[in-house]
């Protein structure tokens, strides 16, 4: 049966912070009393990861405000598909909520052929939080000090490139079919034990969630080489954003970065979309479904 979902008090309450949340009901309106137990929030990333961290900012502004226990319970694994189908099978009472994003909703059904829950039917998306960019970044002593150097590498010896999600993967793919670069993909359940692969030397760069790279960055661990964002970012203005490079444009124009519409129902007809240009990405990026 396909869940329900409306703008419960929580939902509001994170669209007043500025944030984002998705909530699974069986109604359309909450029952008396809403909410009087902990909410549970399913994040289907590692801790660390960009969802990760925005999901404990929605529970640091929910908790006081709803005067109930905040749960963030990590559900890892599968490009995001476990936590996924975690929250479509709980009970659609308004107790467990799920923060989705790009990958979990958008890039997967490109790259599975059966998915454990259905992205449109299972969900109703209440509102989008925030647009992340995507570094492109290897260490700090690595011999590459440009995109372009790095791609000159590939082409006389095959590189490893990270990814820990389903659109970092897509990125990763498209931008070594744009740019030529020979690399061989090796994949993550989530981007933080990516980074720290990349920082121990077991692979060469990794297209990462600017929030989970930045302290690696400013400690000096990672250097950036490209940016997905449409301007340079603010923190790393020395990183050239890859939309300025003409035959990249494109491709990278369409990667979950514009900016998000707030209504219900403009949000459904934006995933919707979203999924068309993850699947189109994937079949130009040659990614075979699983």
């Amino acid at each position: 049966m396909m869940k329900r979902t409306f703008l419960s008090r929580a939902a509001s309450v994170v669209a007043m912070s500025g944030l984002t949340l998705a909530s699974a009901l069986a109604a359309d309106m909450p029952p008396a009393g809403y909410p009087d137990k902990p909410i549970t929030i399913v994040v289907p990333f590692s801790p660390g990861s960009a969802t990760d961290t925005s999901a404990r900012i929605i529970a640091e502004k929910l908790g006081p405000r709803l005067n109930v226990p905040i749960v963030i319970e990590n559900k890892p694994g599968a490009s995001g598909t476990i936590g996924a189908a975690f929250a479509a099978r709980a009970q659609p009472d308004g107790y467990t909520l799920i923060l989705t994003s790009s990958s979990t909703h958008s890039a997967t059904p490109a790259l599975f052929r059966k998915l454990p829950f259905d992205p449109t039917g299972d969900f109703v998306h209440v509102i989008r939080i925030a647009t992340i960019p995507m570094m492109l970044v290897v260490r700090e002593d690595a011999p590459y000090d440009s995109l372009q150097s790095l791609v000159k590498a590939t082409q006389s010896k095959p590189l490893n490139y990270a990814y820990g999600s389903p659109t970092s993967q897509i990125a990763g793919a498209t931008f070594n079919t744009v740019a030529g670069a020979a690399a061989n993909a090796v994949p993550y359940k989530s981007q933080p034990p990516a980074v720290t692969d990349l920082l121990g030397g077991h692979v060469d760069y990794l297209f990462a969630d600017l929030s989970v790279v930045t302290s690696f960055m400013q400690s000096g661990k990672l250097r950036g080489l490209a940016f997905t964002g449409h301007e340079r970012a603010k923190d790393f203005p020395k990183v050239p954003t890859i939309l300025r490079e003409p035959d990249v444009v494109q491709r990278f124009e369409s990667l979950g970065m514009q900016v998000s519409p707030n209504t219900v129902g403009e949000h459904k007809a934006f995933a919707q979309k979203q999924r068309e240009i993850w699947t189109q990405r994937a079949v130009d990026a040659k990614i075979e479904p699983q």
